[in-house]
C-alpha cells in the first residue's frame, strides 16, 4: 500500500518538474526567437546606417576639408540630433549631404532605437505571462494535490 501512495506522489513530481522544464524552455526559446526576428527586420536599416554613416564621413571630408574624425564626429551629431554647432558645413555640397542625413539619417536611427525599445518590452511582457501562467499552472497542482491527498 505504501509503493501505491508514493508512486502517485513521484510520479506527479516528475511531471511537474517535466513541465516546469518545458514552461522554461518554452519560454526562452521564444525570447530568443523574439530577438532574432527583431534582428531580422533591422538588418537593412542597420547596415543602411552604417553604410550612410560611412558615406556622409568620407564626403563631408573631402568637400569641407576636415579630417576623417571630425567628420565622423559631425555625422555621428547629425544623426543623433545633438548638433553642437562646432563643425558646420560651409559649402553648398556640405549642406545638402546635411539635409540627407538629417532627413535620411535620423529616420534611420530613431527607427532601430525604437524597434530595439519595442523587442525589449514585447520580450519582458512575454516573459511576465510565463510567470503568470506558471503561476496558475502551480496553484492548479497545489488543488490538485491536496484533493489528491484527501
Amino acid at each position: 500500500m505504501r509503493v501505491g501512495k508514493t508512486e502517485p506522489k513521484a510520479l506527479k513530481r516528475k511531471t511537474r518538474i517535466v513541465l516546469e522544464t518545458h514552461l522554461a524552455t518554452s519560454a526562452f526559446k521564444r525570447e530568443v526567437h523574439v530577438f532574432l526576428e527583431s534582428l531580422r527586420h533591422r538588418k537593412w536599416a542597420l547596415s543602411y546606417l552604417v553604410v550612410l554613416t560611412c558615406f556622409s564621413t568620407v564626403i563631408f571630408s573631402l568637400i569641407e576639408k576636415h579630417t576623417l574624425f571630425d567628420s565622423f564626429y559631425w555625422t555621428i551629431t547629425v544623426f543623433t540630433t545633438v548638433g553642437f554647432g562646432d563643425i558646420t558645413p560651409h559649402t553648398i555640397t556640405g549642406k545638402l549631404l546635411f539635409l540627407l542625413d538629417a532627413i535620411s539619417g535620423i529616420t534611420t536611427y530613431i527607427y532601430l532605437i525604437t524597434s530595439w525599445q519595442t523587442s525589449v518590452i514585447e520580450a519582458r511582457l512575454e516573459r511576465k505571462l510565463w510567470e503568470l501562467a506558471d503561476a496558475d499552472f502551480k496553484s492548479k497542482t497545489r488543488k490538485s494535490k491536496s484533493q489528491f491527498q484527501n
